[in-house]
């Protein structure tokens, strides 16, 4: 994830893809996770955005962009311990 503060008025425009269709996996491994855009307002309000849009940001706005995680690879064997945010849930594996 990356967060811009902006200090000034600025224009921007975002071209980003994977918002609303998650990127395969790979040999029978999963999809990955969509990305997200936001605007968010100096009052700490959130704003989703369009994977592809033109803005004029104010000061003390940020636009935070939180890129798509990659997809599997391949299929998990049976058994096999099942992770999820970095911990593993099945520990008898």
């Amino acid at each position: 994830m990356r967060q811009l503060r902006f200090l000034e008025p600025m224009a921007a425009a975002l071209i980003s893809g994977s918002r609303r269709v998650a990127p395969a996996g790979l040999a029978g491994g999963g999809a990955g996770a969509c990305g997200r855009n936001s605007l968010i307002g100096p009052d700490g309000s959130i704003r989703p955005l369009a994977g592809c849009c033109e803005l004029e940001l104010e000061p003390g706005q940020a636009l935070r962009i939180e890129t798509p995680g990659g997809g599997g690879y391949g299929v998990t064997p049976p058994g096999a311990p099942q992770v999820h945010g970095g911990a593993e849930v099945n520990a008898e594996w």
